[in-house]
This record gives C-alpha cells, sequence and structure tokens, in this order.
C-alpha cells in the first residue's frame, strides 16, 4: 500500500519512508563517501627507473643489477567509507487496533510533539 504522501507500507509490517504523515516533510538522505588510506612501502632505484611497491621485486633488482634502492613510505586509497547523512529522520510506529495494523510515519518534529 502506498499512503497519499508517498511511504511504501507492507501487510508484513516493512515501510519504505518517504514524508512525514502529518506536516508532509520529505525525509532526505545522501550518502557521503571518505577514503580510507594506508602507508605502503615503496622501493625506487638510485640508477635507473625501477619503482615498485613490492619488496620482492626490490629485493631481486638490487641482486640482479647490483644497484642501490631506496625505501620511501606513500600514501594509497585502500577502500572508501561510506556514510548516510540525512537531515531528518523517520519515526515509525506501529500498533493494532481492533485486529487492523496502524502505521504511523512521523519526522522528528511532529514525533516530539
Amino acid at each position: 500500500m502506498i499512503d497519499e504522501v508517498g511511504n511504501i507500507i507492507q501487510d508484513s509490517g516493512a515501510v519504505v519512508p518517504k514524508a512525514c504523515q502529518k506536516c508532509k516533510k520529505e525525509f532526505t538522505s545522501s550518502v557521503e563517501e571518505s577514503p580510507k588510506k594506508e602507508n605502503v612501502p615503496f622501493y625506487q632505484c638510485k640508477e635507473c627507473n625501477f619503482n615498485n611497491a613490492g619488496n620482492d621485486q626490490a629485493l631481486e633488482h638490487m641482486m640482479t643489477s647490483g644497484h642501490k634502492i631506496n625505501k620511501t613510505v606513500r600514501e594509497r586509497i585502500v577502500g572508501f567509507d561510506r556514510k548516510v547523512k540525512s537531515e531528518s529522520l523517520a519515526h515509525v510506529t506501529t500498533k493494532v487496533e481492533n485486529g487492523k495494523t496502524v502505521t504511523s510515519i512521523l519526522c522528528g518534529g511532529c514525533f516530539a510533539e
């Protein structure tokens, strides 16, 4: 069932809130992403163009060529943290009255009244 403000209410009790049933204010949210960073070793050869983050390859390069290797640390992005930000939260209450399930979906202001 879809109510007059667009909220989806299922017989099983599941609710997809869209707007407050009292003041009609829409519930808005957004996903905010921030990168997760990690320091990783990075190897550079002083005598040629060898650049690599793998220590096995750096050791092999040093042993086969006899070149000197510098180890530095670089930051790299290994993933993203995602957070849902919302301006107003939906307060959903469900109760049974006279054998019928009644669902109330209110914003924070209307819920506090």
